[in-house]
C-alpha cells in the first residue's frame, strides 16, 4: 500500500502533520492548506478504499491520513506478534506419534520452522534437528539416544536421508 501510495504521490500524507492555520489570511498560504487537505483527504480515501468492507465504517471517521495509517499499523503489528506467538507455540506444542510416517512429521515440523523463519522468529538449523531428535516418537527411543550420543552436527537434509 505504501508502494501504491507513493506512486500517486501522497506518501507524505502518512508522515505529515496538518500545515498551521492561516492567521495572515494570506491567499497563498490559504490555497497551500487547501491543497494538502484536499490530498489528505484523497490519501485517507485510497486507504479506506483497500479496506475489507466490515472495517471500513470502524476507521471511515479519520481526519488525517497519518492517524489513520498509525492506527491501522498499531493493529497490524499487534496481530503480526499474534502470529508470531501462535506458530511458535505450534512448533512447541508438536507431537509425533507412531501411527504416521516419523518423515511426513519431519516434514510438517520443517513447514512449521520455515514459518516461524518467515515471522522472522529465527530458529536454527541446530535447534530443528534437535527439536525433531526430541519429538521422535516413544517407538523410536532407541534411534533418538543413539542421536543424542553423537557429538558431530547432523543436518536436517542428513536426517532426512536416515528416515
Amino acid at each position: 500500500m505504501t508502494f501504491f501510495l507513493t506512486v500517486l504521490g501522497f506518501a507524505e500524507y502518512l508522515q505529515q502533520d496538518p500545515p498551521q492555520p492561516n492567521d495572515a489570511n494570506d491567499p497563498l498560504v490559504a490555497m497551500v492548506n487547501q491543497a494538502w487537505y484536499h490530498n489528505n483527504y484523497l490519501a485517507i480515501n485510497i486507504i479506506l478504499e483497500e479496506l475489507a468492507e466490515t472495517l471500513y465504517p470502524v476507521y471511515a471517521s479519520a481526519k488525517l491520513a497519518k492517524e489513520l495509517w498509525s492506527s491501522l499499523n498499531k493493529k497490524y503489528q499487534a496481530e503480526d506478534a499474534g502470529t508470531k506467538k501462535f506458530i511458535v507455540g505450534k512448533m512447541l506444542d508438536y507431537k509425533m506419534v507412531d501411527r504416521k510416517s516419523v518423515f511426513a512429521q519431519a516434514e510438517e515440523l520443517t513447514v512449521i520452522f520455515n514459518k516461524c523463519n518467515e515471522e522472522k522468529v529465527g530458529v536454527s538449523e541446530a535447534f530443528q534437528v534437535v527439536a525433531i531428535i526430541y519429538k521422535l516418537p516413544r517407538s523410536w527411543e532407541d534411534f533418538q539416544a543413539d542421536l543424542k550420543l553423537k557429538r558431530t552436527e547432523l543436518e536436517v537434509e542428513g536426517k532426512r536421508r536416515m528416515w
